[in-house]
């Protein structure tokens, strides 16, 4: 269903306080249309919200800017309350309707449904989820760093802290399937010889408690966790390790980057740490002077302009829709999704909140391990703080 106009109770008190939207329109200009699947309900709602405020909030902004070629931006909601059947439903409705151009779905198991569908079809797919399967001059574009580059740039601070003996706590849904495999093809990498995988647990997404795994784990005495998870499958975890009284240093899916998601279980990260791997405007004031910081601080400006203290999906998100307006300042938002994609894929030099877009590596993405850096959750000033440069290296502590 169609969300246009989202209550304040769909998107948050952040938006509830957002002054309403008045298209600026040049004369005789329609609006340009992006059709955006996302999670605003149901188990990816947190996820969700996030994404479609910060693509609300970037609307609002290009806006008051005179917009696309002097078209106004507008972003049209579809809630696919987390579920991948119907974002396939909802994607089948849109391929239809001969729509080129759709953001989402939220989560890696949404991306992954539709994404036979739009590699047989087009639209041209941007994926809010980095976990979405992308080829090589493809129709599917995802948001973010790989999970792979992230896991990559973890295993470079662990490796420089010392923690050489790993345990792994997955839950058995998508996006845990997607953190194992690529933390399999991480460890196996030559500069990680020294790093020993000492446990293998898993727990169902709906499980309320993972006690006996972690208890097994806590016998087994390892260096650092890892439990690629988003959302509350994380909170199973984190309420686990309180009521057992272990303390390990823990590293999670950066997924779980939001002020939403701490607000609820930020309290339960252990003593020893809540680690993720971030975009580079987590360590802003680390910036030099140049494109990258005035687009952090372009970044920074707009959500601090609408009372929003903005995070990684805000941030991954709020790129999406920079790439994709440098897109068509180029292609019309008319042209057929071949010139669409290549419109993207020509992009290079491109500062975002993230880093500096080139997508001329046939990623699909734009963006890799180069600016990205470790981070982690303080409990006390409620906010996230760089722990490393970009790539992992520890900053001084």
């Amino acid at each position: 269903m169609s969300t246009r106009r989202l209550p304040a109770i769909v998107l948050g008190l952040a938006l509830a306080v957002m002054p309403a939207f008045a298209p600026m329109r040049a004369q005789g200009a329609d609006p340009i249309v992006i059709p955006v699947i996302t999670a605003l309900t149901g188990g990816f709602a947190i996820l969700g919200k996030t994404q479609a405020q910060a693509l609300q909030i970037y609307e609002k902004t290009i806006n008051a800017k005179g917009g696309v070629n002097g078209r106004p931006l507008q972003f049209d909601f579809l809630d696919d309350a987390s579920n991948p059947a119907t974002s396939v439903q909802l994607m089948n409705q849109l391929i239809a309707r001969k729509v080129q151009l759709v953001i989402g779905p939220s989560s890696v198991a949404t991306c992954r449904a539709v994404g036979p569908l739009v590699e047989a079809n087009g639209p041209v797919q941007y994926c809010m989820s980095p976990g979405a399967i992308t080829t090589k001059g493809g129709y599917i574009f995802a948001a973010s760093y790989t999970t792979y580059d992230a896991i990559r740039t973890a295993f470079n601070y662990f490796r420089v802290r010392g923690w050489k003996r790993i345990a792994m706590l997955e839950p058995t849904d998508a996006t845990g399937q997607d953190g194992e495999a690529q933390f399999d093809k991480v460890i196996a990498l030559p500069e990680n010889a020294g790093e020993t995988l000492i446990a293998r647990e898993h727990y169902n997404n709906g499980d309320i408690s993972a006690a006996a795994q972690i208890a097994r784990i806590k016998s087994l005495n390892p260096d650092v966790l890892y439990c690629w998870t988003t959302g509350i499958a994380l909170a199973t975890v984190l309420h686990g390790l309180k009521d057992s009284g272990y303390d390990v240093p823990t590293y999670t899916s950066h997924g779980n980057m939001l002020y939403t998601s701490m607000d609820q279980f930020g309290d339960l990260a252990p003593k020893a740490g809540l680690y993720f791997i971030g975009p580079q405007f987590v360590a802003q004031q680390f910036l030099p002077r140049g494109p990258d910081r005035a687009a952090v601080e372009t970044f920074l400006g707009a959500f601090k302009a609408n009372g929003v203290r903005p995070d990684n999906a805000h941030a991954a998100e709020w790129d999406v829709a920079v790439v994709l307006t440098e897109a068509l300042r180029h292609v019309s938002p008319d042209a057929p999704a071949d010139k669409i994609r290549d419109a993207i894929e020509q992009i290079h030099g491109l500062a975002g909140a993230e880093g500096t877009f080139d997508f001329r590596d046939g990623s699909q993405r734009g963006i890799g391990a180069a600016t990205i850096l470790a981070a982690k959750w303080d409990p006390t000033t409620k906010d996230f703080v760089a722990v490393s440069a970009p790539g992992g290296k520890p900053l001084p502590r």
